[in-house]
């Protein structure tokens, strides 16, 4: 249900977290859902968000270089540790409750407040110890900057998970494409006159404050201070073990950054590790988003085991869909990617392209096993998510300290090993937490996989002999790799598969609505 329509029969109006102020009946019709909840709204805002602001960072990039690059993403990694206990905070839990009034909404947003000052405190506090911890005694200014945001930030997080409970998808993208607009072409203006880290942190602290005023100009939710122990005790019980789990997952993902960049005193070469990863993300970061904000309250709603097995599906299949090809071209495509994207000053890493084309293949497995923890929430077993990442970074944080004094090649190499025990790892936790088949998500992604096989096999063979008998610019063969790989891949799905495409547009336009109807 709309929250609009989640108080009580005791609870007016005004005890909503924010109140009807339309005279229209408060039951939407199917298609005024369908507009509104539609992914395409979803997909074109992380389209612009995460394409957009990936092409905003490697122009950066491209024009400060792999040092600067390499510092700033020093000074992010703890940063966004920190930020990350505020997932702690209450935010999924107004998606997961089945009432909601406003109370619950106030007591919320005061408590993210509360922890928000609190972490800007932590931060600058231990902002020295983390930059001498680094070598790099410019770390400590970046993190004293960068901690603002956790503020800024919190001051709408409550109105995001209110549009997400609503799943209001086309009021919920309009920061996105805000923060891009206004903080990327100022971050882009400001690198053209500046050298240092200056413009990427411009553009963090920016981009946080657009999105926050938007979000309070799309929800009409105004919050008021207010704390209730026995109504934030029941909200925390369950956000424990969200940000335990989230927590748990930023560490086992980022340990390698960590432990990497005490070790290896470059920060050029630490920059083209951390930039792979962004490029790896380009695809399977909007795809996980999107799977992250839809999935999990359609998930929610589905009370009926047959329809939730359905839905979650559907999700993976959709994910297969766009993810294993992204993947597996990326990881194709690597030996001919690093100077056409990034530029002459990164040339010297041209032949570390084996490190690109690793994190390529191990985004990709992430990103599919990411969607059975959508289902862990719904289900309200979130510790699940805790549990998870915690035995994930037992193993990869000792495998990092062995891995790093030996550079960036042997901490990217340690994916690898890792992908082959997590994958079946995550597909047996399904099979017993959520009754989903091995066979069952194996018919999800057999086809998505095999024709992408086949596509990174031609992408291979042209790019050899592009470049080998034609002796074709990096430039050209890049472009006519991802044309042919994207032409080859289609033509397979659409022979084999049409039913792929299909439920991806009915998903586009509609969202999750029509199987939740047909399922009440």
């Amino acid at each position: 249900t709309a929250l609009a329509n989640t108080a009580t029969a005791e609870t007016g109006p005004n005890d909503r977290p924010y109140p009807m102020t339309s005279t229209k009946p408060q039951d939407p019709s199917i298609q005024t859902r369908i507009r509104r909840e539609g992914l395409v709204w979803l997909l074109a805002n992380l389209t612009v968000v995460r394409l957009g602001g990936t092409i905003i960072t490697l122009i950066l990039r491209r024009l400060l270089g792999p040092g600067i690059s390499g510092i700033f993403d020093l000074a992010l990694t703890p940063y966004r540790f920190f930020d990350s206990v505020r997932n702690f905070g209450v935010g999924p839990v107004l998606v997961y409750e089945r009432d909601l009034d406003r109370a619950s909404a106030d007591v919320g947003w005061t408590f993210n407040m509360l922890l928000a000052f609190a972490l800007l405190v932590l931060a600058n506090l231990l902002a020295y110890p983390i930059a001498q911890y680094y070598h790099h005694a410019g770390i400590e200014r970046l993190i004293r900057l960068l901690s603002l945001a956790y503020v800024i930030t919190a001051a709408g997080s409550v109105h995001g998970f209110l549009l997400l409970r609503r799943l209001d998808l086309r009021s919920r993208s309009i920061p996105g494409v805000g923060q891009i607009l206004i903080a990327g072409s100022v971050a882009g203006v400001a690198a053209t006159w500046s050298t240092g880290e200056g413009p990427l942190v411009l553009r963090e602290l920016l981009s946080t404050t657009v999105g926050t005023v938007l979000l309070w100009l799309v929800c009409p939710y105004r919050p008021h201070i207010r704390l209730a122990s026995a109504l934030l005790s029941r909200q925390l019980r369950y956000s424990f073990w969200i940000g335990s789990g989230l927590m748990s997952l930023y560490i086992a993902q980022n340990a390698d950054v960590f432990i990497a960049g005490h070790v290896i005193r470059k920060a050029a070469d630490v920059g083209f590790y951390t930039t792979s990863w962004r490029i790896t993300f380009i695809v399977a970061g909007i795809v996980g988003i999107a799977v992250s904000t839809v999935v999990f309250p359609a998930l929610s709603r589905a009370h009926d085991s047959a329809l939730f097995e359905n839905l979650l599906l559907s999700a993976l299949r959709q994910t297969a869909f766009v993810v294993i090809p992204a993947s597996l071209t990326l990881a194709a495509v690597a030996p001919v990617l690093i100077v056409p994207v990034l530029g002459e000053r990164w040339a010297p890493y041209r032949s570390d392209f084996g490190i690109l084309s690793v994190l390529a293949l191990y985004g990709g497995a992430r990103a599919l096993v990411a969607v059975f923890f959508e289902g862990y929430k719904a289900v309200g077993r979130p510790w699940l998510l805790s549990g998870y990442n915690l035995v994930k970074a037992a193993v990869i944080v000792p495998a990092m300290i062995v891995a790093a004094p030996h550079g960036i090649r042997a901490v990217a190499a340690v994916y690898v090993p890792l992908m082959f025990v997590e994958v079946p790892a995550a597909l047996v936790l399904a099979k017993y937490m959520l009754a989903i088949r091995i066979s069952e998500v194996w018919e999800a992604i057999r086809m998505p996989a095999f024709a992408s096989a086949c596509t990174a096999a031609l992408t291979i063979a042209v790019e050899q002999w592009l470049r080998s008998s034609l002796h074709v610019a990096s430039t050209a063969v890049l472009l006519v790799c991802i044309g042919a790989g994207a032409f080859v891949y289609l033509g397979l799905m659409r022979l084999l598969a049409p039913q792929y495409a299909a439920e991806a547009r009915e998903l586009l336009v509609s969202g999750f609505v029509r199987p939740l109807e047909r399922g009440k």
